[in-house]
């Protein structure tokens, strides 16, 4: 399937853990351009290199040299001015790589923050940049079942504030041993609350499929791997054996990964047609890259596609959403996605390595997503509480009626969801938000093969898609 122009990518998923001050997102390699300030270069490093031997040979004090290192690449990188730039120091890369096999114990959150380096505005008070922002919960991790969702800020762990972390120290902290509680502060719109989670440990298939009502196919993919590409044609394949005419991706809560694997499965799509537009550094030779698919496909044209996504739909994800939809090859439900269109390079430096962006894509209408997001054609948006409603389900997590229900309920039925609701019997309560809070109580209690592979009682956007389908 390597049929494009080649985007190496290094992706390691993370925890509760959005590496450094932004994503599990991809990180790509490209040949290093000769530099246009080579002077300047030079001069700062003859200056630095004086300086550190005038301090070696004056100082009372043994220099660190591993942390000099650190400190001296840190500036370089913070001097960008880039949320998403950053050095990684050999304590955190050693928790990072802990996290690489996408098993971990924590709250299942992915996480984004600036670097606290480069924010201008001080006021903490006025400024949410200082917050960890959820820009996706983990799908069925302890905070998706509490109801968290993207763009909640978390402001505080265990009652310390998080002004001046990054989001990779953030994510130390919401990590623990399995069974152990953090209560973390969560700010929604203007109303701020706490909430107890209990770590898990969580792992997850990078895609699941079934059929709906015997003739529609879903997969659901969670994330791009080296793999994704591979278990989605496996996928694929098993549900036309089942004959499917149609078929519905779920992209929801896809915070992304590996470029190659989205550009692959557009790839099976669509037929000579332009997936990708790559730009680099204007003084990069051959700066702009057009990536098209190959002129044969796997999914015939008129096999109908939708494409449900939401504001955790992210980076490889808006790659994949981009392409089908700017390319009229999948109608696409849901709500805003997340709107990341950058790259980063990855790298071992020193003990530990550097993240700096490299390179800005559009989609093949060669519109920039960055910080915008993709629009869906038909807007469904999430079940929330919302802001009058937060104390009302701040007291009611706190209260553990959920959980005292299901033990006392323990058949998992629409009717014994329902009878929760009717039990609260709450109007100030948004009933359908509450639903979804027991289903997945009933859900994570499960062994994940008996999950319910989809919901077409309160999933309103797979609802939406199956009566598009079925038209």
């Amino acid at each position: 399937m390597n049929k494009f122009i080649k985007i190496s990518i290094i992706f390691i998923l993370s925890s509760s853990f959005l590496f450094a001050n932004g994503s599990n997102e991809e990180n790509t390699q490209t040949n290093i351009a000769p530099s246009t300030n080579t002077e300047i270069i030079q001069e700062n490093m003859n200056n630095l290199a004086y300086l550190y031997q005038v301090v070696d040979a004056l100082s009372i004090n043994e220099i660190d040299n591993d942390k000099a290192l650190e400190g001296m690449a840190s500036g370089l990188l913070d001097s960008l001015g880039d949320e998403y730039s950053f050095y990684v120091s050999e304590e955190d890369a050693e928790s990072y790589e802990e996290q690489s096999t996408g098993i971990y114990a924590g709250i299942g959150t992915y996480l984004t923050k600036k670097n606290p380096k480069v924010i201008d505005d001080k006021d903490t008070k006025e400024n949410t940049d200082y917050y960890i922002k959820i820009s996706s919960p983990f799908p069925g991790g302890p905070a998706d079942r509490a109801g968290l969702k993207a763009n909640d800020y978390i402001t505080q762990i265990d009652g310390e504030p998080v002004d001046y972390l990054s989001a990779t120290e953030a994510s130390l902290k919401l990590r623990g041993e399995a069974g152990t509680d953090v209560v973390v502060t969560i700010l929604r719109g203007s109303k701020s609350f706490d909430i107890k989670l209990t770590r898990e440990l969580v792992e997850t298939p990078s895609t699941t499929k079934a059929v709906i009502k015997n003739h529609i196919g879903y997969i659901q993919i969670n994330q791009f791997t080296a793999i994704t590409t591979e278990q989605f044609i496996e996928d694929f394949q098993s549900l036309l054996d089942q004959n499917i005419d149609s078929l519905i991706i779920d992209l929801r809560n896809n915070r992304g990964g590996i470029v190659d694997s989205a550009l692959n499965i557009a790839d099976l799509f669509l037929s000579g047609d332009t997936i990708l537009i790559t730009e680099q550094k204007e003084t990069i030779p051959n700066n702009t890259q057009i990536t098209k698919a190959n002129t044969q496909t796997m999914v015939p044209n008129d096999f109908e596609v939708v494409l449900l996504v939401n504001g955790g739909t992210a980076s490889s994800s808006e790659i994949l959403t981009g392409a089908l939809k700017d390319n009229d090859r999948a109608l696409v439900i849901g709500s805003k996605t997340f709107g990341k269109g950058i790259m980063q390079q990855t790298f071992p430096f020193g003990k530990g390595f550097v993240q700096f962006t490299i390179a800005h894509y559009l989609t093949p209408d060669s519109i920039d997503i960055h910080e915008i997001g993709i629009e869906p054609d038909i807007l469904i948006e999430e079940e929330v509480f919302e802001d009058d409603e937060i104390p009302i389900f701040e007291e009611l997590m706190e209260s553990n009626k959920i959980e005292e229900f299901v033990d006392n309920n323990p058949e998992y039925s629409y009717e014994n969801i329902e009878k929760f609701a009717d039990e609260i019997d709450n109007e100030e309560l948004n009933r359908n938000a509450l639903l979804v809070l027991v289903r997945n109580e009933y859900l994570v209690r499960m062994d994940y093969d008996d999950r319910p592979k989809y919901d077409l009682y309160l999933d309103k956007a797979l609802v939406e898609a199956v009566e598009q389908l079925e038209k």
